[in-house]
C-alpha cells in the first residue's frame, strides 16, 4: 500500500484563522451519499460537511438508573468477567499487563462488594423531602417522585451562591440543564430523558465535519467543549442533596459523552471515506468527485486537530498530526495481515470487503463481518466481529449491560463520601469495559462508511448498517431508514447534488 501525502506547507489558505461559515458556501461538489464539500466564491474546497448528522428534534432517552442492590451486582459480574477474560487469555500474547490497573479492578470489585448490601435509594432516605420542589404537593410526599423536571425544582432556595449557580448553569447550557427529566417505574428505577427546548419544523444544515481552511478552529471549539464538561461538575457540586446531585450527574455526563462519541463516529466515517479515496480500494459511482491529495491532507489534518484543545497549530505542528495518521493506517494495514491470517488459521473463508474488513464464514456456515484492522487488546486474539449472522443482537445487547453498568458507576462517583472510592470503580470501569467498547466502535463506525459506498454501487447492506447504528447504542443516532431520509431532506432543501 502506497502513502503519499503533500506536505502542508503547500497550502494557500489551510491556516487561516477564519473559520468557515455556512453563508459562505455556493456551491456543492458530491463526495458521496453522505458528504457534500463546500465550495467558496472562487469555486475552491473549503469544508466538507457531513449530511447524516443528527441534530435531536425530540425526546431522547439518555439512560437507565437503577437503585436497587441489582445495580451493585450487575457491575460486579460486568468487572469480574472483564477481568477474567483478561487475565486467562491465551498464552502466545506477548504483552505485559498492566499490574497496577488489574489491582484498580480488584478493589473496585472489592468496594461494590463491600456497599452493596445497601441499596442507594436508602442512603439518603427520604431523599425527595430535601428538595426544594415548587409544588407543595411534592415536598410533602411520602414517596419519591414518579417523574419530575429539572424546572419542577426551585434551586434558589437550595443553592448559597446564586449568581455563581447561574453562571454554571450557563456553562453548562441552560437548554441542556432545563430539557434534563427523570420517571420512575414500579420497581424504582428512574428513566433519565432530555429534550430539546427549541424545535424547529425546517431541515436543519448539515454539520461542518472538516474545515480545510481553518484547520485550528475546531481545537478551539474543542477547548470551549472542556470548559463546558468542567462546568458540570462544579454544577453538581453546587446542589446539597446528593441523591439528586447524582442523578443530574447521570444525565448530564451521559448527555455530552452521547454528544461527543457522535461526533468521534461521523469523524471515523470520514476518515474512513478519505482512506478509501486515497488507496483507491472502493469503486465509486461516476458523479463523485473525489478529494485530491492535498484536499484529503487538509480534511485528515482538520478532523485530527479538531480532537485537541491546543490552537497553536502551525505547518511543523499540523505534520505531525498526519504522521500519526499515516502510522496508525499501516499499523492498522498490519493489525488486518494478523487477523486474516488468524482466520485462515482458524478455517474461516473470507471474502474481503477492503484492506481492513471482511465477511468471513466458518465451517459450520456461520457468516460474520470482520473488522480486522481493530486493535486488539489485552489477551484477544481473534478479530473483533462487527455483524454476526448467526445473533445479530448479541454485540448490540452486551454493550447495553454495559452502558447501564456505566450509569450507576457515574452515580457513585458523585454519591459514595467515602474519600476516592468513587474514582476508583469510575477508573476501573473506563479502563477494562468502557473504553475498549467505545475503540470497537469508532473502528465499526468506518466499516459502516465502507457499506455506505458499497451501496451507492448498488448492493444492499441495511440489515448490516442499522444494526451497526444499534451497537453505538447512542440515542442520538438514527437508525438507517432514518438516517437515508434526512440525508434526502438536507440535499433537496440545499440544493446538493
Amino acid at each position: 500500500m502506497v502513502f503519499c501525502f503533500l506536505p502542508f506547507g503547500q497550502s494557500s489558505f489551510a491556516n487561516a484563522s477564519k473559520a468557515v461559515e455556512w453563508k459562505e458556501v455556493r456551491g456543492w461538489r458530491t463526495l458521496g451519499s453522505h458528504w457534500a464539500g463546500a465550495l467558496d466564491e472562487k469555486g475552491q474546497l473549503v469544508a466538507i460537511y457531513d449530511l447524516a448528522f443528527p441534530f435531536a428534534q425530540s425526546r431522547i432517552l439518555l439512560g437507565t438508573f437503577d437503585s436497587t442492590t441489582a445495580a451493585y451486582s450487575h457491575v460486579i459480574e460486568l468487572l469480574q468477567q472483564a477481568k477474567n477474560n483478561l487475565v486467562s487469555g491465551d498464552i502466545r500474547v506477548a504483552q505485559t499487563h498492566d499490574k497496577d490497573k488489574i489491582k484498580q479492578v480488584d478493589d473496585a470489585i472489592k468496594n461494590l462488594q463491600e456497599i452493596k448490601e445497601k441499596p442507594l435509594h436508602t442512603m439518603e432516605t427520604p431523599w425527595w423531602n430535601n428538595v426544594a420542589w415548587k409544588s407543595r404537593s411534592m415536598r410533602t410526599s411520602a414517596e419519591a417522585p414518579q417523574k419530575f423536571a429539572v424546572s419542577d425544582i426551585n434551586f434558589k432556595e437550595m443553592v448559597e451562591d446564586q449568581d455563581e449557580f447561574k453562571e454554571a448553569v450557563d456553562a453548562v447550557g441552560s437548554d441542556v440543564f432545563n430539557g434534563i427529566e427523570f420517571v420512575r417505574n414500579p420497581q424504582g428505577i428512574y428513566q433519565v430523558f432530555w429534550s430539546p427546548t427549541l424545535r424547529t419544523s425546517s431541515v436543519s444544515a448539515p454539520l461542518k465535519i472538516a474545515d480545510l481552511r481553518c484547520l485550528q478552529c475546531g481545537s478551539e471549539e474543542n477547548a470551549e467543549k472542556a470548559l463546558v464538561r468542567k462546568a458540570v461538575g462544579k454544577l453538581i457540586g453546587m446542589i446539597p442533596v446528593r441523591y439528586l446531585s447524582g442523578l443530574l450527574r447521570v444525565a448530564l455526563g451521559e448527555f455530552y459523552q452521547f454528544e461527543d462519541e457522535l461526533l468521534y463516529l461521523h469523524q471515523e466515517m470520514a476518515l474512513e471515506m478519505v482512506r478509501e479515496m486515497e488507496e483507491n480500494s472502493t469503486r465509486r459511482p461516476i458523479y463523485v468527485a473525489p478529494l485530491n491529495a492535498q484536499e484529503r491532507e487538509l480534511t485528515v489534518a482538520s478532523i485530527l486537530i479538531s480532537r485537541t484543545d491546543d490552537s497553536d497549530t502551525d505547518d511543523l505542528q499540523t505534520q505531525k498530526f498526519f504522521d500519526q495518521w499515516t502510522q496508525q493506517e499501516k499499523d492498522a494495514l498490519t493489525q488486518s495481515a494478523d487477523s486474516i491470517n488468524y482466520l485462515k488459521e482458524h478455517s474461516q473463508s473470507l471474502e474481503m470487503l477492503n484492506p481492513r474488513f471482511a465477511v468471513g464464514k466458518d465451517a459450520q456456515e456461520v457468516s460474520r463481518v470482520y473488522s480486522l484492522a481493530t486493535p486488539r487488546y489485552w489477551n484477544i486474539l481473534a478479530p473483533f466481529v462487527a455483524y454476526d449472522y448467526h445473533s445479530p443482537t448479541s454485540i448490540r445487547d452486551g454493550r447495553i449491560a454495559i452502558e447501564t453498568g456505566h450509569v450507576v458507576v457515574q452515580f457513585l462517583n458523585v454519591f459514595l463520601d467515602v474519600p476516592f472510592v468513587g474514582s476508583i470503580i469510575t477508573k476501573a470501569y473506563d479502563w477494562i469495559l468502557e473504553g475498549p467498547m467505545h475503540t470497537v466502535q469508532h473502528w465499526e463506525a468506518r466499516l459502516s462508511s465502507h457499506l455506505y459506498s458499497r451501496e451507492e454501487r448498488g448492493e444492499n447492506w441495511d440489515q448490516q448498517l442499522d444494526m451497526i447504528r444499534q451497537e453505538e447504542i447512542n440515542p442520538f443516532e438514527l437508525s438507517k431508514t432514518a438516517q437515508d431520509q434526512l440525508v434526502k431532506e438536507r440535499k433537496g432543501a440545499f440544493r446538493i447534488p
